[in-house]
């Protein structure tokens, strides 16, 4: 996983937030023309939908839980859209008031049935939303940004935790930003690129000296078992002996890690642990990592 990536799918959940946003300040102004489910069904239908599945999209790349992110958008767009009608029918009934009295009647209220089922598809649409953001957020550790998706899952209060994650997640991507790209330029003879900065309970590690491994970026391990992490080598030829998960004890399963002898420079590991008693989502997971000239080093994965 790299921190690029990270960056690029927190970009376009900004962008998201900022679409969200406008849509409620819609709502608010034009709630009393009748027309908010109008302008934000074309908003939803037109304008977000690629925003939207790009995002989710890039954080599922990343390994997130975004099982919910379908049903969310068709929530928005099916609540949106009986909405949609529903305002067109009100603008009906609103065009008969000196027609018949039963007509704007009769046809106020099929607008009005319409308008709450839509709003209905709406609340669903925004807590499945909020869900998924709540998942995709937790493992950068800003308690700000992963309470803006619960705020936006609280029924008609996803307009305020839009703001707040809008607010709050430029904090993690500038934190991304300062070592963003590291990876891509490899080191000047006697230096070494600096740690990309931890999440909460991840430790800094600073090489000791040039013949140094240590952990690039932020590890994840999946509920397979499955863990993925960037090792970087000043020097070549070191194999990896064994990982083991220092809280459970679990060693990895013999065979299964590639590359098994790291190269100088990054190297993306995978290693495969099988079952992992206690597994919980979004946890930090403390592994050793043994080495063939005899260094062990701690590499950390998030759960997820």
């Amino acid at each position: 996983m790299s921190i690029v990536s990270d960056r690029q799918a927190l970009q376009d959940l900004k962008t998201l937030f900022l679409y969200f946003i406008i849509m409620g300040i819609i709502s608010i102004v034009s709630a009393f023309l009748g027309i908010a489910s109008i302008v934000n069904f074309i908003i939803v239908f037109f304008v977000i939908r690629n925003t939207y599945l790009r995002t989710f999209q890039s954080f599922a790349q990343l390994g997130r839980n975004t099982q919910y992110v379908n049903y969310g958008y068709y929530g928005l767009l099916g609540g949106y859209g009986l909405g949609f009608i529903g305002g067109i029918f009100s603008l009906i009934a609103a065009a008969l008031v000196f027609v018949s009295p039963f007509a704007v009647y009769a046809v106020g209220l099929v607008g009005t049935i319409f308008s709450t089922l839509g709003i209905l598809g709406v609340i669903v649409g925004f807590i499945l939303v909020g869900i998924t953001i709540y998942y995709c957020t937790q493992p950068y550790g800003e308690d700000l940004l992963k309470f803006s998706g619960i705020i936006i899952a609280i029924p008609f209060l996803w307009f305020i935790g839009s703001i707040i994650g809008y607010i709050s997640v430029d904090g993690v991507i500038n934190r991304l930003g300062q070592y963003g790209g590291y990876q891509q330029f490899p080191p000047q003879m006697g230096q070494v690129p600096p740690p990309t900065p931890q999440y909460p309970q991840q430790p800094v590690i600073q090489p000791s000296s040039l013949n140094a491994v240590y952990q690039t970026g932020q590890g994840r391990i999946d509920s397979a078992g499955n863990a993925y992490f960037s090792l970087y080598s000043t020097v070549g030829n070191i194999s990896i002996t064994n990982v083991i998960i220092d809280e459970t004890g679990t060693s990895v399963i013999p065979n299964t890690i590639y590359p098994m002898t790291l190269g100088v420079g990054p190297n993306n590991v995978t290693a495969k642990f099988g079952n992992i008693p206690n597994y919980q989502m979004g946890k930090s997971y403390q592994c050793t990592v043994s080495l063939s000239n005899g260094m062990q080093i701690k590499v950390i994965l998030i759960s997820s």
